[in-house]
């Protein structure tokens, strides 16, 4: 129960780093930045479409070998959707990666 309501408010208060960054504007689009990764949106699109057997296998033998994603997450800034990356995505909710690298575009 301590362990729920440590991560309950560990959220909160990512959420609120995360809201004071977006309206400030401190995430800037050259950076790489790690967020929680239940924090990005995914457009309804990506999630319709499934990734191709062989490219789920080229990147996720990619990400065990170099132990980083083949392909960078792309997120707007304004919103944390998803734009592109969602392979790596995938792979990282797969594995259970609570923080994933992130770029921001505006």
């Amino acid at each position: 129960l301590l362990v729920l309501k440590i991560r309950k408010t560990l959220k909160d208060l990512s959420r609120n780093i995360r809201q004071f960054f977006t309206r400030f504007g401190y995430y800037g689009s050259k950076c790489e930045y790690y967020v929680i990764r239940t924090e990005v949106r995914i457009p309804y699109e990506f999630r319709r479409h499934p990734i191709g057997r062989k490219k789920w296998e080229r990147k996720l033998a990619y990400w065990k070998e170099h132990g980083e994603f083949e392909s960078k997450i792309i997120v707007r800034r304004r919103d944390w959707m998803l734009l592109d990356g969602y392979s790596s995505y995938r792979i990282a909710e797969e594995y259970d990666i609570e923080k994933i690298p992130v770029y921001f575009v505006d």
